[in-house]
């Protein structure tokens, strides 16, 4: 039988550089294009607000209070440096070194005097890579994820940070990362994205359909699904160790999977989410998770906290196992939502039946910090 073969890429950051520029030019101009981003208050207002998120981190720093207080945090990308206030108040960190090479370094030195805590956290506005810190560290927090898990390619400047500063046995938040893919309708998208088209005020006007289907095929459909909408249970990508994986593993990942369909229906994608876990506090801890994530597989019962922040936070119920975010369609929604490969046709599949197919993920050979899927089945 043939093979079909789909590759998808993001797209690409453009530099307008002659050929005969040094790489090593290239990668800085595509390194100031990507902090670049994240110079807009706008884009740290999405994340701050992206619950699921921001509670996860602030449920880990609670949970981990006893292995946190006295010690000594890097925060890896801090941008407006929550994180960092969040080891520093409610972690009881000693010091907390905040680095973050976009310009909203500025706000976060702002924001760190306003919240009196410039006698703990020191906001270090440069590349982690390029930093010389004045000692180990025993706590490294980041929020590095970027869609599918790694693009972007930020856990590298973790990878790099974690292999230099942290000490033996330290600990890292998060500590596991689980990448997760399974076939999918995308119902919905199509409903209102293609087959729109198809009818429209009376008139037909599905060549427009046709070019949607094959513009949602060349990039990437981040979109939230609807658990319905899945046609099999996910199979697993990737499981990644965040406290020993080595930046070389993380160039090219691939997994063969039999996907068994539940039920009749479309097949017309691939979706990819992921999950990652934090360390397990000890036993004696007892902090009061305020989060939304999952926690040991269940959601946290625990009183609601305001992602911006809490005025105040009850250290006296049992902890949790451990805090889990998730991103899955069965999760609550975040601001990665899912990302979603367009296979650029739809394939009608019946219950029972399987979709055999290899799927890698690589970095782009141009461009680290992009990745491209290939999807053979």
């Amino acid at each position: 039988c043939s093979v079909c073969v789909w590759t998808w890429q993001w797209g690409r950051l453009d530099c307008a550089f002659a050929s005969a520029v040094r790489m090593e030019w290239v990668d800085q101009a595509r390194d100031q294009a990507y902090f670049h981003g994240y110079n807009s208050v706008a884009v740290h207002e999405l994340m701050v607000k992206d619950e699921p998120r921001t509670k996860a981190y602030l449920a880990a720093v609670l949970s981990l209070r006893d292995q946190i207080a006295g010690k000594v945090v890097l925060d890896v990308g801090a941008g407006s440096g929550v994180l960092s206030l969040f080891c520093a108040k409610y972690g009881g960190a000693a010091r907390v070194y905040a680095v973050e090479a976009s310009d909203i370094a500025e706000q976060a030195i702002a924001c760190v005097r306003a919240n009196g805590m410039e006698r703990v956290v020191t906001v270090v506005h440069d590349r982690m890579e390029d930093v010389v810190l004045p000692e180990q560290v025993d706590v490294i927090v980041s929020e590095w994820m970027g869609f599918a898990l790694l693009h972007e390619s930020m856990f590298a400047s973790v990878i790099a940070a974690r292999d230099r500063w942290l000490k033996p046995g330290g600990l890292m938040l998060p500590s596991q990362a689980v990448i997760y893919v399974a076939p999918v309708s995308l119902q919905k998208f199509r409903a209102e994205k293609i087959d729109f088209w198809s009818e429209v005020y009376g008139l037909d006007m599905s060549p427009l359909g046709e070019r949607a289907l094959a513009e949602a095929a060349a990039g990437p459909v981040i979109e939230v699904v609807p658990p319905s909408e899945l046609c099999a249970a996910p199979g697993i990508l990737a499981q990644l160790d965040l406290t020993t994986v080595p930046e070389a593993a993380l160039q090219d990942i691939s997994a063969q999977f039999s996907f068994v369909v539940q039920t009749d229906g479309l097949f017309s994608a691939m979706c990819c989410w992921f999950e990652v876990a934090f360390p397990t506090p000890s036993p004696t801890e007892a902090i009061l998770p305020a989060t939304n994530a999952m926690v040991s597989g269940e959601s946290s019962s625990a009183a609601e906290t305001s992602a911006a922040g809490a005025a105040a936070i009850a250290v006296d119920a049992a902890p949790p196992a451990r805090v889990v975010l998730g991103t899955s369609p069965a999760d609550p929604p975040t601001h990665w939502k899912q990302t979603n490969i367009f296979m650029g046709k739809v394939f009608p599949v019946v219950a029972g039946q399987t979709i055999d197919c290899l799927i890698r993920m690589r970095q782009a050979a141009e461009n680290s910090r992009l990745y491209e899927f290939d999807i053979e089945f």
